[in-house]
């Protein structure tokens, strides 16, 4: 049986470091070139996915799908600013598919267009908050963390929402260019976690409330081994921020939400917060290797001016669900 997965952290800043180098200075979208966000809309009747890619140089690559018919449109359009107002800045080029093939596929390119004037009307505000809200005749609900337009969603209804977001690897990655839903996971085999004597350990000056469950064989890496040799993962790692060229906790956040390499991030369920001063997320992936669906808790601290400790813990979401307390003990 396949583990769940969660990268060593040094690992991960390294990749997100990768990402940054491609930041470009457009003009419109300070966005990491590649990243990408996907809404399922039900708005006017039929399911259709509506995904956001960005491809640098304020272009986005816009692609819609309709699973009652497999009707598909891929488009790049790029924006300029005109008179303080993201407009496209030439011609809308089709890639795939027709732009009068639906109705769905004709309301594509004048629904972007209304989410990006909005987005960047609001965009300081959305960036200075966790979360933010826009009351229009469309109820904007917007997270900083989510890529592109940080659009979460419009309404409290369910009608639209996002469903899943990333980074692309390549023009092939098919978690963007090839969506047509979200994937029907398996639960990963269960059991309740037994209660053993706790005890405390240090890692890198920080002490973590474990108990007997919990193995390591470096004092850095923990593991619970009940029905596999990783049920369960809990590790810390510490690095220089800056010396990578992420800037803060935030931003490390950011990134981290949607570096999910060979996996699919599962946007229901997932989650960014504040505990204090402490940054933290709880995220929930699909892993096509293993059919089943993980979770991931992380919390990021800032230990100083310098260093930033990353702690995260991963178990498959089955068993998170029948020992929830138990984990979040560990992180929160």
């Amino acid at each position: 049986m396949n583990h769940p997965r969660l990268p060593a952290a040094l690992a991960l800043v390294l990749t997100l470091v990768a990402l940054s180098a491609f930041a470009d200075d457009a003009a419109i979208f300070a966005e990491y070139p590649g990243t990408y966000a996907i809404y399922r809309d039900t708005r006017f009747g039929d399911e259709s996915y509506l995904g956001i890619c960005y491809a640098g140089e304020d272009t986005l690559l816009i692609r819609s799908f309709e699973p009652k018919t497999g009707n598909e449109l891929l488009l790049a359009v790029p924006f300029a600013l005109r008179d303080g107002s993201p407009e496209p800045g030439e011609s809308p080029r089709v890639l795939k598919g027709e732009m009068a093939s639906s109705q769905a596929a004709s309301r594509v390119l004048p629904t972007i267009m209304n989410w990006t004037r909005e987005w960047y009307a609001n965009r300081e505000a959305i960036d200075s908050n966790v979360s933010y809200a826009v009351n229009t005749d469309d109820d904007y609900r917007y997270a900083y963390w989510i890529p592109v337009l940080r659009l979460e969603g419009i309404g409290n209804d369910g009608r639209l929402e996002l469903v899943t977001a990333g980074f692309v690897r390549d023009d092939q990655d098919a978690r963007f260019f090839a969506f047509e839903g979200l994937p029907e996971p398996k639960d990963a085999e269960s059991f309740a976690i037994a209660k053993k004597d706790p005890m405390e350990v240090e890692i890198d000056g920080l002490r973590i409330p474990l108990d007997g469950n919990w193995v390591s064989e470096d004092g850095r890496v923990y593991r619970i081994a009940e029905k596999t040799p990783q049920d369960a993962v809990f590790m810390v790692e510490t690095v220089n921020l800056r010396e990578q060229g992420i800037n803060d906790a935030r931003q490390l956040m950011e990134l981290m939400m949607v570096a999910n390499q060979n996996t699919v991030f599962l946007a229901e369920g997932s989650r960014v917060f504040m505990t204090g001063d402490q940054h933290n997320f709880f995220k929930r992936i699909y892993d096509p290797a293993t059919g089943s669906v993980s979770i991931q808790q992380t919390q990021v601290i800032e230990r100083d001016e310098n260093y930033t400790s990353i702690a995260s813990l991963a178990c498959f979401e089955t068993i998170y669900r029948q020992n929830a307390a138990f984990f979040d003990g560990v992180i929160y």
